[in-house]
């Protein structure tokens, strides 16, 4: 498996990030995973040396530089190496002091993932099932529906998700921004493009302390600033018009942004209750 990741050391770092930049790369992510949460065999170990070089790279460039990282240490190390941003949360431990500070000082933010990681551990089956249910009749084929429903599985011994809320509330108190996503592609276990979505920000708010409109905002305004997106985030004039409209108050129940009776993509309408 090692020979089909890409050959990068620090001093050819620059090249690499300048010849993905060219094939119309919007940003560069890392991958630290050293087996500490995650049992997934074949991953090469990245140094600290390289991923600050990648990092400084892709700065130099004008890319944003993200990391994935599921274990605490991992997450330390992409952090002095000067990361903008985590694409998971770690689940092995509970978090530490120091991670405020490292998050801090480079302002970087935390896309927790947490269908993901909940699925890594084996964890939160019930919530899979909740909003696999919720999805319309339409929208999940049987398969889809059925990859939702299991698990990866994958993580250590003592990995929870419960550490993974821990951190977000720890991270969130400490003024840390916190980015709606899930990970979810085709095929990830655990995970249905869409469903889990709604699953995404129901965590944050049921298991993370967040109000409703934290989380609305997770998914929305502050994704727009920290990917640097000045047309779209906000409904005011001279925005793109991407809209839902929900039939209830997302704003006071999270489960409300199910209720979908119409969508406008860029001020057209992509689909409408009549």
């Amino acid at each position: 498996m090692a020979e089909n990741w890409p050959s990068v050391t620090a001093e050819s770092a620059e090249a690499f990030v300048k010849s993905n930049k060219s094939l119309g790369a919007d940003y560069i992510k890392l991958m630290q995973e050293n087996g500490n949460a995650m049992h997934f065999p074949g991953i090469p170990v990245a140094s600290e040396d390289l991923q600050s070089a990648l990092v400084k790279a892709a700065h130099k460039h004008g890319l944003l530089a993200l990391a994935h990282a599921t274990s605490l240490e991992d997450t330390m190390i992409v952090l002095r190496a000067g990361v903008d941003a985590l694409t998971h949360c770690f689940t092995d431990q509970a978090p530490v002091d120091e991670l405020v500070a490292a998050y801090k000082k480079n302002n970087s933010f935390l896309i927790p993932t947490l269908v993901v990681c909940s699925s890594l551990t084996g964890e939160e089956q019930e919530l899979r099932e909740k909003f696999a249910a919720k999805a319309k009749q339409n929208q999940l084929t049987d398969e889809v529906k059925a990859n939702m429903l299991s698990n990866l599985s994958l993580g250590v011994e003592g990995a929870t998700i419960k550490h993974s809320y821990e951190t977000i509330k720890m991270l969130k108190s400490a003024g840390i921004d916190i980015v709606a996503g899930t990970d979810s592609v085709p095929q990830l276990k655990g995970t249905a493009i869409g469903p889990s979505f709604g699953q995404e920000l129901w965590m944050y708010v049921y298991r993370c302390g967040f109000t409703p409109e934290e989380a609305l905002r997770s998914a929305t305004a502050l994704p727009a600033k920290r990917f640097g997106f000045t047309d779209r985030g906000k409904v005011e004039a001279g925005r793109r018009a991407d809209l839902l409209l929900v039939n209830g108050d997302p704003t006071k129940d999270i489960e409300d942004i199910y209720n979908v009776v119409g969508v406008w993509k860029a001020g057209q309408a992509a689909f409408e209750i009549k």
